[in-house]
């Protein structure tokens, strides 16, 4: 069964497309991640899928449910969104058991379920502390299982990531991953690829309110490997890398070269790529510390297929 089916789905905005006739779907217990530069209709993507906005045109059903069945949509699911959902002048334990109400379950019940929670999240000893006295970071964990606190069958997540220091980082990730070997459905959004690649079943890449890729990461491999291949070369110091940068751009069969302090990335159609640059080297007697050949990343598919790089959230429509 689908957890969630989208058939030619639109939004407009005042006259302006945000998605354009999209059609996807996401199977029960699965991971799903929606990427896409800033303005790609992945937010409004959520918006809708959660009921909060109708769409223009087009159908989706979530658990086996059409849209306009709103309550029922809405029993369905749990909400992590780009703004963190709570009081801040009670407690974090407060917060919980006060959501929890809201789709009746007891007062018993619920502090049994947020002690689980807060547990998960590292969050229980400061379960008695106003949400107002937390940083960042601790709001987004209590944000999180907020929204699981009623076991629902999908979770959406609006970058669940953003702005977050690295520890809380990776304890966010250790919850989606918990809650996914649970049979969770999880669909969220994200411009860390790192993240997508380490717990994503399968990505859709958005471009301009369309989605222009959809499957397994070896799936979306499989569309670049044969036509494109990536030399990453390795030099003991920055000056040696920018050297090779120069060289190497200044080949003719090769379509990208990109320096990062100590290493040059390079990638061509070429199927003699790697022998030329080989022979560049040879020629040059330019020294390396390594030189690897791999597939692309899901980073440089992104580029390829939006012609922009990964970026973090600005203000907007995404």
């Amino acid at each position: 069964m689908n957890a969630i089916e989208v058939e030619n789905l639109s939004k407009r905005f005042k006259g302006l497309f945000a998605l354009r006739s999209i059609s996807f779907d996401v199977k029960k217990g699965e991971c799903f991640a929606l990427i896409g530069p800033n303005g790609a209709g992945k937010s409004t993507m959520i918006k809708i899928l959660t009921t909060l906005i109708r769409p223009t045109n087009g159908r989706a059903r979530v658990m086996g449910y059409d849209l306009k069945e709103r309550k029922m949509v809405r029993k369905q699911l749990g909400l992590v969104s780009e703004n963190t959902i709570f009081y801040d002048q009670l407690t974090a334990m407060e917060n919980l058991v006060f959501f929890a109400g809201l789709y009746h379950i007891s007062k018993h019940a619920a502090k049994i379920r947020a002690e689980r929670l807060l547990k998960l999240v590292e969050m229980w000893k400061w379960r008695n502390q106003p949400l107002k006295t937390f940083s960042t970071g601790m709001k987004q964990r209590i944000n999180i299982i907020r929204a699981l606190m009623h076991s629902p069958n999908i979770i959406f997540m609006d970058e669940p990531t953003l702005a977050l220091d690295p520890q809380t980082s990776l304890i966010v990730k250790n919850v989606i991953k918990h809650i996914r070997d649970k049979g969770v459905t999880i669909l969220f959004t994200t411009h860390i690829m790192e993240l997508v690649e380490d717990i994503a079943n399968r990505i859709a890449i958005m471009n301009s309110g369309e989605i222009v890729a959809n499957g397994s990461l070896k799936e979306l491999e499989s569309h670049f490997e044969d036509d494109e291949k990536i030399v990453t070369l390795e030099f003991e110091n920055e000056s040696l890398a920018t050297l090779g940068y120069e060289n190497f751009k200044k080949m003719k069969k090769i379509k990208n070269v990109k320096k990062k302090i100590k290493s040059v990335k390079i990638s061509s159609t070429s199927k003699d790529v790697v022998m030329e640059i080989m022979d560049e080297i040879s020629r040059t007697k330019l020294p390396i510390k390594s030189f690897n050949t791999s597939k692309p990343s899901l980073e440089e598919m992104f580029v390829r297929l939006t012609g922009r790089e990964p970026q973090e959230k600005n203000k907007g429509n995404s």
